[in-house]
């Protein structure tokens, strides 16, 4: 299994409508979403400066390094989470996909992830 595999998983999940793979640099690594979504490109510079806005949050409250980050809107979620050092998964939801699933789904395949990167 690759990286598109493994996203593609991740996609098939209820109310999933896309995942991406971000460097900390801001550039996509891989990406999966449905028809008629925007571009992971146009987003992902912005997915890498917010998981690292929160990362300084953390740090100046004493905090562990972080780990996850769930932003909600009234339209759907956006999860942000840590795969290493140098790469974060973020999966973006309609407002009904049941967050502990999805949330489960990530740390199942966070792994595998890990692998390929």
């Amino acid at each position: 299994m690759n990286t598109e595999k493994l996203l593609q998983v991740l996609l098939q999940i209820e109310g999933v409508h896309t995942v991406v793979i971000v460097g900390r640099d801001g550039f996509v690594i891989d990406a999966a979403c449905e028809p008629d979504r925007p571009e992971a490109d146009a987003v992902a510079a912005n997915i890498s400066t917010g998981f690292h806005a929160f990362e300084i949050i953390g740090q100046e409250l004493l905090q562990a390094d972080l780990d996850h980050v769930t932003v909600e809107y009234p339209t759907g979620l956006i999860i942000m989470s840590r795969i290493d050092h140098n790469a974060v998964l973020a999966v973006v939801t309609d407002p009904d996909a049941n967050l502990g699933y999805v949330r489960l789904q990530i740390k199942k395949k966070a792994n595998d992830l890990k692998k390929f990167l």
